[in-house]
């Protein structure tokens, strides 16, 4: 009998709480406050000194020279989010951002030089919602013949 119960009074516990699942993208999904988004340089602080290069376990930071001083170029596609080039930056010129959305169509769109790595983050506002048409059901007769 216990073991018909026990289930039965989990199930019930969790019955009245709040789902977890968002409707994406027409809902905004809530991140915690200390999450870690994308990466956001500020040029003018950059020395090009390369600590955030040596210090991605990914090696997913690279120096590329820009005139006179080297700055670093980022690629999403090795990233792995965990922030150490933001941690241990000297001059603290790189910082996290809110925007968690980086998705794109190519690898090379995922490879941020360091002028698309200055620019402040694109936060998009969810779309709305689409209206849903109701389709209806094939017909289908006694042979499996369907009929519109």
């Amino acid at each position: 009998m216990s073991s018909i119960v026990k289930p039965l009074k989990v199930v019930l516990e969790h019955f009245p709480k709040r789902t977890f699942t968002v409707f994406h993208p027409y809902e905004a999904l809530k991140l915690p406050e200390r999450s870690r988004g994308g990466i956001q340089l500020d040029m003018e602080k950059c020395t090009g000194c390369g600590v955030c290069a040596y210090i991605c376990p990914n090696v997913a930071i690279e120096l590329v020279t820009r005139g006179e001083k080297r700055y670093p170029k980022l690629d999403y596609g090795r990233c792995c989010f965990c922030a150490l080039c933001v941690d241990y930056c000297p001059r603290k010129a790189l910082k996290t951002t809110p925007v968690h959305e980086l998705a794109e169509f190519s690898r090379a769109e995922l490879e941020y030089p360091p002028e698309r790595l200055a620019q402040p983050p694109q936060i998009t506002k969810p779309k709305p919602a689409p209206r849903r048409k109701i389709v209806s059901i094939k017909k289908i007769d006694q042979r499996g013949v369907s009929h519109h």
